[in-house]
C-alpha cells in the first residue's frame, strides 16, 4: 500500500548532514510516509549511508542536475507515490511531530502548509529561535505573496501532490535559482487560498554555510522574478518593499554602496511593515558608511 506522505530531499556531498536530516525523519510520530533521496552523484559515502541504515522507507535515485537543485527536486516529485508531498533540505531537519501535525492540517482541508524553523549556525548549538522569516498569509494569497514577499521556508512546506501537478513542475530556470521554491508557491496561489501556517516551529534551518545564496545568483533570480511577476497588479518593482530590499541587500554585498543606496530611496518607507522598515533603514545606515 503506497504511503501518505513522500518526502523528496534532494542533495550532494552532505552524507553527514543528510544522516540528521534522514533522521529527524525516521523520529516523525507519524510513520506513514516514504523518503525520496535524489543524489547529485555524491562521493562522500552518501549511498554507503543510506545503504547502512536499510530502512524500506527510505529510497535513493541519481541525477546529474548540473547545478539545478529544482531538477533534483522534480526528479523526486515524479517518483512520489503519496497524498501528500513534503519539502525537506538535506542539511535541514524536523522536529517529530512535524508531519503529525502537517498531516492533521491537510486532512482538515487544508492544501499546503507550512510552519517556522530554528535557525541552526554551529553543530554543537544548543538553543535556538525561530527564522522569524514565515508569517502567515491572507485571501488572496497570490496577491498577498506578490506584495510582501515569500513567506514560506521550503523545508517546512507539504503541499496536496494533486495540487502540485496541476501547476507543472518547479522551474529548472536558472535565472530563478533561489527563488523556484517562491515562484512554486505562487503558482499554487492561482489556484487555492487553502495555505495554512501552523503555530509552532517544528524544524531547524542549517544557516551555517555551505547553502545555494550568493548576491549574483539573487540579482539574477530578482531579474527573472520581475520578467515574469511584474505585469501583475499587484507587483511594482519599485514600490513592493521585499523586492528593493532584497535588491538592496545583494548589490550592498557585491560593494555596489551607490546602487544598494538608489534602491533603498524608491522604497515606500512609511508605507511599510515595520520589521521591513527597520531592516531597510539600517541598510541605508551601512550603504552610506561605506561610501
Amino acid at each position: 500500500m503506497a504511503p501518505l506522505v513522500s518526502i523528496v530531499i534532494p542533495t550532494f556531498n552532505r552524507a553527514r548532514d543528510l544522516e540528521r536530516a534522514l533522521n529527524s525523519v525516521r523520529a516523525q510520530s507519524y510513520a506513514d510516509w516514504e523518503a525520496l533521496v535524489v543524489d547529485n552523484h555524491s562521493t562522500d559515502g552518501t549511498a554507503a549511508l543510506i545503504e547502512a541504515m536499510a530502512e524500506p522507507r527510505i529510497s535513493l535515485s541519481l541525477i546529474h542536475n548540473d547545478g539545478v537543485i529544482a531538477a533534483s527536486r522534480n526528479q523526486g516529485v515524479r517518483q512520489a507515490s503519496g497524498v501528500y508531498l513534503a519539502f525537506l533540505d538535506s542539511d535541514d531537519w524536523w522536529e517529530p511531530k512535524k508531519l503529525a501535525r502537517s498531516v492533521a492540517a491537510l486532512e482538515a482541508g487544508a492544501d499546503i502548509v507550512y510552519h517556522d524553523l530554528y535557525l541552526a549556525r554551529r553543530p554543537d548549538q544548543r538553543q535556538f529561535r525561530p527564522s522569524g522569516t514565515v508569517r502567515p498569509v491572507t485571501a488572496p494569497v497570490f496577491a498577498d505573496l506578490l506584495r510582501s514577499g515569500n513567506a514560506l521556508s521550503n523545508s517546512s512546506v507539504v503541499v496536496r501532490l494533486e495540487c502540485l501537478a496541476r501547476v507543472g513542475p518547479i522551474s529548472e530556470n536558472r535565472d530563478l535559482i533561489g527563488m523556484e521554491d517562491f515562484d512554486t508557491w505562487l503558482k499554487i496561489a492561482r489556484e487555492t487560498d487553502r495555505f495554512v501556517m501552523l503555530p509552532e516551529t517544528l524544524g531547524y534551518y542549517w544557516a551555517g554555510g555551505g547553502n545555494m545564496t550568493n548576491p549574483d545568483r539573487t540579482l539574477r533570480a530578482l531579474k527573472a522574478f520581475e520578467i515574469a511577476y511584474g505585469g501583475e497588479p499587484e507587483f511594482r518593482s519599485h514600490s513592493t518593499g521585499w523586492f528593493g530590499y532584497a535588491r538592496s541587500r545583494a548589490l550592498f554585498r557585491l560593494g555596489h554602496y551607490r546602487q544598494a543606496r538608489a534602491e533603498l530611496r524608491k522604497l515606500p518607507i512609511f508605507r511599510l511593515p515595520l520589521g521591513l522598515a527597520l531592516k531597510s533603514g539600517y541598510m541605508w545606515l551601512r550603504a552610506s558608511a561605506a561610501r
